[in-house]
């Protein structure tokens, strides 16, 4: 083992308190699961192990820094999608000008951001191809899907994100 890798993991043996404190203080005041607040509380002090300059002060100060400043971030970006989703869900499929390129292309975007890589494959075959085109019903979008080489787990998948996503329209 490397020296630096030895000190990164001393450290983080010293500071294993730290972490799990600050990713449970996340998961009381957000509710996120704590495993995957426990997982990006590792990144920022990895970052910490990283960065740290004994010259500005003491690691635990920056430990604690490093690791809030990553979690506000991941917080940030997710109320930023969940905003996005929001505004998706309360605009009227009635006022999509299905004819407008540029509004085409905000709700495409706005899907690919919202949506695994599943649920877009679904989306993709509901609401691109051309109307003669389209399975007039779930069963025959599922034949369509198979056709296409997916399997019967990822559609069932895309179809519950997909459903999930337009909030049960």
């Amino acid at each position: 083992m490397t020296p630096e890798k030895m000190k990164a993991t001393q450290l983080l043996e010293e500071h294993q308190k730290l972490i799990y404190k600050i990713a449970w203080s996340y998961h009381a005041t957000t509710g996120l699961p704590f495993e995957e607040l426990l997982s990006d509380s590792y990144i920022g002090f990895m970052h910490a192990c990283q960065t740290y300059t004994p010259e500005k002060g003491k690691f635990t100060t920056c430990a604690w820094d490093c690791i809030n400043s990553h979690l506000k971030n991941i917080l940030k970006r997710k109320k930023q999608k969940a905003d996005e989703l929001s505004i998706l869900r309360t605009t009227p499929p009635q006022s999509v000008d299905m004819n407008n390129p540029e509004e085409l292309c905000i709700i495409r975007d706005s899907i690919s951001k919202g949506l695994g890589e599943h649920a877009k494959t679904v989306a993709y075959t509901l609401f691109t191809l051309p109307d003669e085109q389209k399975p007039e019903n779930r069963t025959r979008l599922k034949n369509e899907l198979r056709n296409n080489g997916m399997s019967w787990p990822k559609i069932w998948e895309g179809m519950r994100e997909l459903r999930e996503f337009t909030g049960n329209m």
